[in-house]
């Protein structure tokens, strides 16, 4: 164990305050009905969330953790007890030939009071510089003023060609969706559309980047993607030197690559710009997991769990349980790791997080095969039509029935799996179920 770079991560985790200043943006709803704004109206909320959390004065929950609460209340006590926060922003769109109107409106959490109110129209060709305006109204709201230097970071990094952001915009809602080889590709078509609109355009170059890393890290283990992935990302950080997420990208890619030395410096010279990037650190933890250094990584999610208790936010708190729980599993203690999931399972029923819920019976079956667990996540992932969980609940399904000697029923759990992936294409689950069945069939 290397004490000097345990000491290094707690005080780099020390060094992000709770911001008092915390805010979630929820998607903007569509009520024109038109389903081709719909990937707009998330944009919108996406572009919101990335233009604030440039900004040092506040914290901003990514959207997909507002995307993740599922069944939570989308009131502001709601949010409050899923996320801990203490600004709420709601917003619909309607859209009408070459114009459109915004509406949006700020609310504190705590009492349920609206601060703010206010309705934005502009041209289809203005809705990306509206948008500036729009953060700014808000931060001057929530903070009570903006600077010179806060206008510069709301206005940092986007693009100003109306057609990359566009792309953009759609390649970002597909890859938050994307369960198939097919979703996975057309989602990367997006983003090389968006980068030949604009060239300069950094962070969709990052993404890309990204995108490409999970190519061959997830699906194939072709080493083009990750070439591919390289050059996107050493000229996204080229492009925007103080741009956190292109640190993010090449220090995904470096991890794929296993250049586990060069992903940690990226990922830290992430953290170094953006101290409440959750994304870098959890990828660290990850990496110093792999990497054999399990007391660094046990150290951050401690750091992490620390962090979500002192902003009030139930769902990471979830997550990072979540996470110790499996590696307190991974180190065979058990027992301690029954305790962690217990704690997540808690929490996920409490904020109504569906997801959070699965995995936390997941893991606790995992433990105890004999608890009976897998059927109740099964039947959650059918309630929640989760097809994703669905496929994972079958197989682990499938191996508590082996445990029992029953490989029939094993059988058809793999075989029921394998009739989802036949509607989903999900090949990372494919190739696993596929060869566990034919591992069966050979012992039978």
């Amino acid at each position: 164990m290397n004490l000097k770079s345990i000491k290094g991560v707690l005080q780099l985790v020390k060094r992000v305050d709770v911001v008092v200043n915390s805010i979630a943006i929820l998607p903007i709803r569509n009520i024109t009905g038109n389903p081709q704004d719909n990937y707009f109206c998330e944009g919108i909320s996406e572009d919101l969330i990335f233009r604030l959390s440039r900004v040092n004065d506040v914290y901003v929950h990514p959207l997909e953790d507002v995307l993740a609460l599922g069944r939570t209340s989308t009131t502001p006590e709601g949010i409050r007890k899923a996320l801990g926060v203490k600004y709420l922003v709601l917003g619909s769109l309607q859209h009408i030939s070459d114009s459109l109107s915004i509406q949006l409106e700020l609310f504190e959490t705590k009492s349920g009071d609206r601060l703010y109110s206010e309705r934005y129209c502009c041209y289809n060709k203005e809705r990306f510089s509206l948008l500036s305006k729009v953060s700014q109204d808000l931060l001057f709201q929530i903070v009570g003023r903006v600077s010179g230097e806060s206008k510069a970071a709301l206005a940092a990094h986007s693009s100003s060609n109306i057609i990359a952001n566009d792309l953009y915009l759609q390649a970002r809602q597909a890859q938050r969706q994307a369960v198939s080889w097919n979703e996975q590709t057309q989602m990367i078509k997006l983003y090389e559309s968006a980068v030949s609109a604009d060239s300069s355009f950094a962070l969709a170059r990052a993404y890309l980047a990204v995108a490409y890393a999970s190519c061959y890290d997830e699906w194939t283990g072709d080493t083009l993607w990750i070439r591919k992935a390289k050059a996107q990302a050493e000229k996204a950080v080229a492009l925007a030197p103080d741009l956190p997420e292109a640190y993010f990208a090449l220090g995904k890619v470096m991890t794929a690559s296993g250049n586990y030395i060069g992903g940690e410096k990226a990922y830290n010279k992430a953290l170094e710009l953006r101290p409440d990037y959750r994304e870098p650190r959890y990828a660290l933890a990850e990496l110093y997991w792999t990497g054999g250094r399990l007391k660094e990584s046990m150290a951050l999610f401690n750091q992490l769990l620390q962090l979500s208790r002192e902003f009030g936010d139930c769902r990471d708190e979830a997550w990072a349980l979540h996470n110790l729980g499996w590696r307190h599993h991974w180190l065979n203690e058990f027992d301690i790791s029954q305790d962690y999931h217990k704690a997540a399972l808690k929490i996920s029923r409490q904020i109504g997080d569906d997801k959070g819920e699965i995995w936390a019976l997941y893991n606790l079956g995992m433990i105890n095969r004999k608890l009976g667990k897998y059927e109740k996540a099964l039947k959650l992932a059918r309630e929640t039509n989760d097809r994703i969980s669905e496929i994972w609940s079958l197989r682990y399904l499938a191996q508590n029935y082996l445990v029992l000697g029953d490989t029939y029923s094993a059988a058809q759990q793999y075989l029921s799996a394998m009739e989802i992936l036949k509607e989903l294409d999900f090949s990372p689950a494919k190739v696993y179920l596929l060869a566990k069945y034919a591992k069966l069939m050979l012992d039978q």
